[in-house]
């Protein structure tokens, strides 16, 4: 989709939010290492490697942004209950382009996913994609997960721009505090959601989707000469939305909106010792693409 689309989103859903501009929600998002691997092979069969987390070397790291809301006993009052939707960029503001040392991978695997997650009814059983491999992974018990969480884990930029990343929680109306929408993101929500694992691989075990849960994927190649990947909102176009369960609407709040707060913290790689860099520098062909639900 283009910016445009992105700008409209939020006009649309935020028609009603400054009107509550009051309340005080903090929505942050942070990215973490989920995965690495050493190469592109690795990185296409989904085989990670363990690697040293304060000297990390040149490879493919598997990213995942976390997003985490907390409400004010202001919001609860008001009637929000929890995450409607979010806009935010990858890069920080001005910046056309990743930073220095990290660059675009065009080869990712035929089958690239988001966390684009589904759960059943009673909200017991959650199925999504695998990010890298595909490969479908359920968790809880009951009737097989038929209900999408998430309308929208996507790119509402220019491809490659790596702005206006987004993600909508499915619908609107008043929830049953059963629902795993009705507190998503926060430390209450469904734990059969935030405890299920994302990926089998045989070198690390499983990984969890974690409280906070993680949602949007980016795979990056690193070439280990230190980087940092700091995210960013754009006032004019970008920011969240609350659900209010009492009148079952979301409330949209551009990014700066007084009492709000939208934090979007870095991922920092640091530079090896010096005696290390001639034996990292040999990675291969680095890069990042972004997933799409």
């Amino acid at each position: 989709m283009s910016r445009t689309k992105s700008l409209l989103a939020a006009a649309v859903i935020g028609a009603a939010g400054f009107a509550t501009a009051a309340q005080a929600a903090t929505v942050t998002i942070t990215p973490v290492v989920s995965r690495y691997f050493a190469n592109q092979a690795n990185s296409l069969t989904g085989t990670s490697s363990s690697y040293n987390a304060s000297k990390p070397p040149a490879g493919i790291y598997e990213i995942a942004y976390k997003v985490q809301t907390v409400l004010s006993a202001a919001d609860t009052t008001a009637g929000f209950t929890g995450l409607g939707n979010l806009f935010f960029d990858a890069i920080p503001q001005g910046a056309a382009t990743l930073p220095t040392h990290l660059s675009v991978n065009g080869d990712f695997g035929p089958a690239v996913y988001d966390l684009g997650m589904k759960y059943n009814n009673a909200g017991t059983r959650f199925t999504y994609s695998d990010p890298v491999t595909g490969a479908q992974v359920t968790n809880g018990s009951g009737l097989a997960a038929g209900n999408s969480l998430y309308s929208t884990v996507a790119d509402l930029g220019t491809a490659g721009d790596f702005k206006s990343l987004s993600v909508e929680v499915v619908g609107s109306g008043v929830l049953a505090g059963t629902d795993p929408r009705f507190n998503v993101t926060q430390s209450s929500q469904n734990a059969t959601y935030t405890s299920t694992p994302f990926s089998t691989d045989a070198a690390n075990g499983q990984t969890t989707i974690g409280s906070p849960p993680s949602i949007f994927t980016l795979v990056m190649n690193y070439d280990g000469q230190g980087a940092t990947l700091a995210g960013s909102v754009n006032p004019a176009t970008e920011g969240f939305a609350l659900h209010n369960n009492t009148t079952g609407a979301n409330v949209f709040f551009p990014g700066g909106t007084a009492g709000q707060s939208f934090v979007v913290n870095p991922l920092v790689l640091t530079v090896p010792e010096p005696t290390t860099l001639g034996l990292l520098g040999l990675g291969g062909v680095m890069g990042l693409r972004r997933r799409r639900a």
